[in-house]
Parts: C-alpha cells; sequence; structure tokens
C-alpha cells in the first residue's frame, strides 16, 4: 500500500516527450460562432481518443492544450509523416 508522501512523490514527476502539435485554426463562423467550433473541436477529441487508443494505425493521441489562443492537439511525434510512409510503399 502507498502512502500519501509516496502517492504526492509519485504525482509530481514530470515526463519529457517529444511531442507534434497541430494547432487548429478556430475562426468564428455567423452560424456556429466560437462556442460551436469548439463543441465540435471536443467532439473531435473525443473521437481521437477513442480510436488512437483502440487502433495501432492512428497517431497517439496524449491530449490537447492552447497555443496563442488557438486549441492544439497534442500527438506522438514519430521519425516520418504519413505522407512520407505512403511515398516508400510499394505501388499496387
Amino acid at each position: 500500500m502507498l502512502s500519501a508522501l509516496t502517492v504526492k512523490a509519485l504525482l509530481s514527476i514530470t515526463i519529457c516527450l517529444q511531442v507534434a502539435l497541430k494547432v487548429i485554426s478556430v475562426q468564428a463562423s455567423p452560424s456556429l460562432g466560437i462556442s460551436g467550433h469548439m463543441d465540435s473541436f471536443a467532439k473531435e477529441i473525443q473521437l481521437l481518443e477513442t480510436v488512437s487508443a483502440q487502433c495501432e494505425h492512428v497517431c497517439r493521441f496524449h491530449g490537447f492544450t492552447e497555443v496563442k489562443g488557438q486549441p492544439a492537439l497534442v500527438m506522438k511525434l514519430y521519425a516520418r509523416s504519413l505522407a512520407d510512409e505512403l511515398n516508400m510503399a510499394p505501388s499496387v
């Protein structure tokens, strides 16, 4: 059993990862407004989180943050892009 001190020490560990950020440009449209875009973004995040955890062929999603007031997806940084992988694939 862990003591409260041990749990506190475990929670204060900082993990440094190299990650990829995809900043999403959100501009208010007359029909949705900024809150409508954020609701849509939240649904996309939930879907990405679910699929990322269940499928190895989807980028690993770590979470989201804000960059200069814009929402951003935090994902695993891969050595090559999807475009690189497709270009390296044999022609069918």
